[in-house]
């Protein structure tokens, strides 16, 4: 971290902040282990200026980067020759009801990338008793991921000696289709707006009232690269484009009210309590 100030008025600081980890985890047969890389990255940048001593604004800008990647390690060596598609990243599985499934995850390798901007500006006014508050803060998103997904074609059979025979009935293979992409590179904007007002009517009371109203775009796929089901129970064909055909976050107006109150002045006992409305984003987390 680095503090600078530029005048009586003005200072900065500069924060950045760097993680490696990595990790691995067992799987169902323990001939096969998932090793999972991780890096994280933060940079934030803050302004502050005076315009007189009792008026004072913050920007803020940031800027994320998670990243973070998995793939199989093996206990022994698979001939490449033994792949049931020799050009997929790993061997395959085979699946028998009530055996351990007989290969490594079928998603792997699998990954993710966010770049975050963050841009926020914060202004404070004090006016005898009351302390006015007031902002904005924006967030932009770009998540790139990619799995794996039935790549190395998964062999079911439903029963072991179903298996034991070679499979002459009841047989299911799932693979994907030659020159099939799971990526996505997923986009999406965040944005809020807040006023707070708060009275000191005494030395023993105070109180806030404030509303916030945050909007986040629909998500969208880069490349058109999205489908889902509209319905689950009814629809049969997949659409394409982004998953909700209306926006529910335009109409997130969140109030709040907070207050302090000391019973008596010579008691060290003070009470607080408050009330808000509060919406979760349909960020990419919550619905991929």
């Amino acid at each position: 971290r680095v503090d600078q100030k530029i005048s009586d008025l003005d200072s900065f600081f500069v924060r950045y902040a760097y993680d490696d980890a990595t990790s691995v985890n067992a799987q169902e047969l323990y001939l096969f282990r998932s090793g999972a890389k991780t890096r994280q990255q933060y940079l934030t940048l803050v302004e502050s200026h005076f315009f007189t001593l009792h008026t004072i604004n913050a920007f803020r800008f940031s800027y994320t980067r998670p990243v973070d990647y998995t793939d199989v390690i093996y206990s022994i060596d698979i001939p490449r020759s033994l792949y049931f598609i020799p050009t997929a990243p790993n061997f395959g599985q085979i699946t028998i009801p009530g055996v351990a499934t007989m290969g490594p995850s079928n998603t792997l390798p699998d990954g993710s990338k966010q770049n975050s901007f963050q841009f926020a500006d914060d202004i404070v006014a004090q006016r005898g008793s009351h302390s006015l508050k007031f902002g904005v803060d924006i967030h932009r998103y770009r998540w790139d991921i990619f799995n794996s997904n039935s790549k190395g074609a998964v062999w079911g059979f439903n029963s072991l000696e179903n298996f034991l025979q070679a499979g002459p009935e009841g047989t299911e293979l799932i693979v994907a289709l030659p020159g099939s992409d799971n990526k996505k590179a997923l986009r999406q904007t965040l944005a809020g707006f807040y006023v707070q007002d708060g009275w000191r009517f005494s030395s023993r009371l105070r109180l806030d009232l404030g509303l916030r109203y945050e909007v986040a775009s629909i998500i969208k796929e880069k490349d058109g690269r999205s489908s889902f089901l509209p319905d689950w129970v009814h629809d049969t064909a997949l659409q394409n484009g982004p998953m909700l055909g209306h926006n529910p976050s335009l109409r997130n107006f969140s109030p709040r009210v907070g207050f302090s109150w000391s019973p008596r002045s010579t008691d060290t006992l003070l009470i607080n309590g408050g009330f808000g409305i509060y919406f979760d984003p349909l960020l990419e987390y919550v619905i991929d």
